[in-house]
């Protein structure tokens, strides 16, 4: 039995899989996230809007996501060892400039984005949430095209010109069937902000991820599970930090008050599907796809929580949810059909994408 593991290891490391078989699961990996992101707005709905509990949310599910990372990621090196030549590069972290990139993949999405997105939420609603989440792939996809990643082109524009109206067009109906509550102007436009820099870090997220999985003359490609891992180890961090800062200057009863045993569930389950599995899934299609394809993914989530929140409570689906589920999927269509012109990779590629 010992002298077999090191060839089931190795078979199932590194199994020589397909071009079309990878994307086609990158695809299932971007949306089952959607899928499971969406959930998590509709269960997110009734959590409440309390700054305290947004911090001790951000804790425990960061926290939880670190555990469930680093646990796979020992879990994976071991495994994999006996595939590796002694003394091979691995993929590890080269340079400052890696190690930055690395703080930037952590602090952006998992960390700044949650945080905008609920500021975005209590200061301008939820309908300005979803339509500056909607327009978070043509963030995305500038950014890519700014710093060289991807080339412009129609088909691309296109793409995501109608993903992004795909997300406004069901988030459009949905306020205009709210209470329409009044704001201020300064929560209106510190909600604006609070939502550009939620798009923002989206975007961020997976075009500074980008150098990470891709080999370059210092090492190797570094495996998706080891660049969300040590992301969201800033992550952590930091949402920790921010926790611990309000319980020094604002007390701890201030901050645990009316938190119990149904929010602490929710926070492990945020922690681990939506944090942990969830980002690990998006690193990993990034890996595989452009980044394009996986940011307009974001788009799907207005009319999925739509679909999601008919299921669970019955609320009605609109012509405009119809329009949007459409809308949205063409987009993905379109940017997937103008990239599969591409060449298919080699097997030592396919091979490092499968670690």
């Amino acid at each position: 039995m010992e002298a077999q593991s090191p060839r089931l290891t190795r078979a199932f490391c590194v199994s020589p899989i397909s071009h079309r078989t990878l994307v086609v699961t990158a695809h299932g990996a971007l949306l089952f996230a959607t899928i499971t992101f969406s959930a998590w707005n509709v269960l997110a709905g009734s959590f409440g809007t309390s700054f305290a509990h947004v911090a001790i949310l951000c804790a425990v599910r960061d926290g939880t996501a670190l555990v469930l990372l680093c646990a796979c990621r020992v879990l994976s090196e071991r495994s994999c060892q006996a595939s590796q030549r002694p003394g091979s590069n691995t993929g590890r972290p080269v340079g400052s400039r890696d190690w930055l990139l690395l703080a930037t993949v952590g602090i952006s999405a998992p960390f700044l984005a949650a945080l905008a997105t609920v500021c975005c939420a209590m200061l301008a609603g939820s309908d300005t949430v979803g339509i500056l989440n909607a327009v978070g792939p043509a963030i995305a996809s500038l950014l890519a095209v700014g710093v060289g990643l991807e080339r412009a082109s129609w088909c691309l524009t296109a793409g995501v010109l109608l993903g992004s109206a795909g997300g406004c067009v069901t988030v459009k109906g949905a306020s205009s069937a709210g209470s329409g509550s009044e704001r201020s102007s300064t929560q209106l436009m510190g909600g604006i902000i609070a939502g550009i820099v939620m798009a923002l870090a989206q975007g961020i997220f997976f075009v500074a991820m980008k150098p990470l999985l891709r080999q370059t003359n210092a090492r190797k490609g570094i495996p998706a599970l080891v660049v969300i891992s040590t992301g969201y180890a800033f992550a952590s961090f930091a949402s920790v930090s921010c926790c611990l800062g309000l319980a020094i200057f604002k007390g701890t009863q201030w901050l645990v008050d009316d938190w119990g045993s149904r929010q602490t569930f929710m926070a492990v389950y945020a922690g681990l599907i939506c944090a942990g599995l969830n980002y690990f899934l998006l690193t990993w299609a990034n890996k595989v796809l452009p980044v394009t394809i996986c940011a307009v993914y974001g788009a799907l989530q207005p009319p999925c929580t739509a679909v999601m929140a008919f299921l669970a409570r019955g609320e009605a689906l609109t012509t405009a949810g119809y329009l949007s589920m459409f809308l949205v999927v063409a987009s993905v269509v379109i940017i997937s059909w103008e990239r599969s012109e591409a060449e298919p990779l080699h097997t030592g590629q396919r091979e490092e994408l499968l670690t």
